[in-house]
């Protein structure tokens, strides 16, 4: 009898939770929508379609780099425009710094200046320092016009005297405390 049972198996039919978790696509969607398999093939092929051209909608290549901007830049953008970013390693002490470039798109420079990271930490922010001198970023999600964020939990926010150029040789210096404007100053 153990040999019988051991060779003998039964397939019981998917449950209801089984087959709405997904694990029965095909036995679901005959039971949810009441059509056959082949229509519900025929459906998917146009929902396939409009993914893909979507999805190849929605992501924005790096475009061409503009000559005025260093060739150690990265671009941090998306389908609505970005910014190239260029920062390098300046300070580990009183917090890990770095002097940034951010450049619009076109090549000009947004901003210039100082930056200290940040990390979100318990409904506020984080300073840290000491240790080695940090390493150069290679990879920004955005710049937002002030602060440059580098992960979720992580960010450059300005510390020191922040140049934002407007051109002409005009432009509005201000100077921050650890991301907080304390004055600004036209030129």
């Amino acid at each position: 009898m153990t040999e019988r049972s051991s060779n003998m198996r039964t397939t019981a039919p998917p449950s209801a939770a089984t087959a709405l978790a997904g694990h029965e696509p095909h036995r679901r969607a005959r039971v949810t929508a009441g059509s056959s398999q082949t229509d519900v093939r025929k459906m998917s092929y146009p929902l396939l379609a409009l993914l893909l051209v979507s999805a190849g909608c929605s992501s924005m290549r790096t475009p061409e780099r503009p000559k005025a901007v260093p060739e150690m830049a990265v671009w941090a953008g998306g389908a609505d425009g970005g910014a190239w970013i260029d920062c390098s390693p300046a300070a580990k002490e009183p917090y890990f710094q770095y002097n940034c470039t951010v450049y619009h798109e076109s090549g000009t420079i947004w901003s210039s200046g100082a930056f200290i990271v940040a990390e979100r930490r318990d409904g506020g922010h984080d300073f840290p320092a000491g240790g080695f001198i940090p390493p150069r970023l290679r990879r920004y999600q955005d710049y937002d016009g002030r602060r440059i964020s580098v992960s979720d939990q992580r960010s450059l926010v300005p510390s020191g005297w922040i140049d934002y150029p407007f051109g002409d040789g005009h432009g509005r210096h201000e100077r921050y405390e650890r991301g907080e404007a304390l004055e600004g100053v036209e030129y």
